[in-house]
């Protein structure tokens, strides 16, 4: 799908890749744009933010989601393209209980995408495009990630079936992206938390989820490392774990050093 003259509704666009996804198509294509997230700030020093219409919802609520589509329709004039990016994680050891801490994450990252799928489909007749933000971590695990691992393997698991239903008008993207290097989950984590490799920029994310929207692809893996490293893994399946174990020891060093801080 060419860019250049559609209606692109851009969620998770106050910070992260779906801010940079944005930064790149105001600045690099001619395309109206509706940018929805909970909050904005420091947008006014954006160029090309006349271009954009801001809407803010937080999208764990199913009545936001209908409000922030419904509303970029009207400002839009329609809606062609949608790239899903608001998405969370916990960096954390799952224990205790707390029904409300895991619904949310399973509520923004993979109930919000998908319901917001289905209302596109509902609301629209022509050709368009959805793309969702899933992660490597979809793919592979890590300590510390179980429940956010948990949501992008659900985004991985429906995109794979999905492939079999989806309507011909219909173009449906899934995004891995390993970890990114100037999130807000990192800056939000930075007590020396473990930082999972290999990390890129996020640019080349951005980058990467535009060129694959324009070339119709169906899956793209950001990191050309973890590509390598996925397909040896299954034909050598002990490269992983080798990974994930030393991983796991430097999560519990560092679980062990924050509970020592918190004394």
């Amino acid at each position: 799908m060419d860019l250049n003259g559609k209606r692109i509704l851009i969620t998770g666009a106050s910070s992260g890749i779906g801010r940079k996804i944005m930064q790149k198509l105001v600045s690099g294509r001619d395309c109206k744009i509706a940018a929805v997230a909970r909050s904005f700030e420091n947008m006014s020093n954006m160029p090309g933010t006349d271009k954009v219409s801001f809407f803010s919802y937080d999208l764990s609520v199913k009545e936001n989601i209908d409000k922030a589509l419904d509303e970029s329709i009207k400002a839009l004039g329609g809606i062609d393209c949608i790239i899903a990016c608001a998405g969370f994680g916990y960096f954390e050891k799952f224990e205790g209980k707390d029904y409300n801490h895991i619904e949310y994450i399973y509520d923004v990252n993979v109930v919000a995408p998908l319901y917001m799928l289905q209302l596109l489909l509902e609301k629209t007749d022509g050709n368009i495009s959805f793309t969702v933000i899933a992660s490597a971590l979809g793919k592979m695990t890590l300590a510390g990630y179980s429940l956010y691992c948990g949501s992008k393997f659900a985004l991985d698991g429906f995109a794979h079936a999905y492939k079999y239903e989806q309507p011909d008008r219909l173009h449906f993207m899934t995004v891995y992206p390993v970890g990114v290097d100037d999130t807000k989950f990192y800056i939000r984590n930075s007590d020396d938390m473990p930082l999972p490799r290999p990390l890129q920029s996020i640019d080349k994310v951005a980058q990467s989820v535009i060129k694959g929207i324009e070339k119709s692809k169906r899956y793209v893996y950001t990191s050309k490392a973890f590509m390598i490293g996925y397909a040896l893994n299954r034909a050598l399946p002990f490269l992983f774990p080798i990974y994930q174990n030393l991983y796991k020891s430097k999560f519990y060093a560092w679980l062990s050093k924050k509970n020592e801080n918190k004394k």
